[in-house]
């Protein structure tokens, strides 16, 4: 007999879909890091402008990890986790339409807001859901 027999599993398809999730939103985080100040520069801006909207990014989600870890304490992980997710990918369409130094330390304001949801949700819906040791 199995040395796991009887215990409960860790990969249930609702802890794949939260790492996915996770994965997804980290993939798109690193890529906006790696070429924002390209992209800053590209539409007239300097180092100095992208390390504020850096800056700004930072901030957001630290005022996003304080809000959204209430929510996530009172057992709505998943909808945090959605909103999240939705907040981070809506605040890169706008800088695709309109290249506008103004609307990019908008957007990353909304994108760290949004990946701090990412973020708490997940940590906290892992505790929710992995079976106790």
């Amino acid at each position: 007999m199995s040395k796991n027999a009887g215990r409960p599993k860790l990969w249930t398809r609702e802890f794949s879909v939260l790492c996915s999730i996770v994965l997804t939103i980290n993939i798109g985080m690193q890529m906006m890091n790696s070429i924002l100040t390209l992209y800053i520069v590209s539409i007239g801006g300097s180092a100095t402008i992208a390390g504020l909207i850096s800056v700004t990014f930072m901030i957001a989600t630290l005022i996003g990890r304080i809000t959204n870890g209430k929510r996530c304490n009172s057992g709505q992980y998943k909808t945090t986790i959605l909103l999240g997710a939705m907040l981070f990918a809506a605040s890169m369409l706008p800088n695709l339409a309109v290249p506008s130094i103004a609307l990019v330390f908008l957007s990353r304001a909304v994108q760290g807001y949004g990946y701090s949801g990412c973020g708490t949700a997940a940590t906290a819906g892992a505790g929710y859901i992995l079976p106790g040791s």
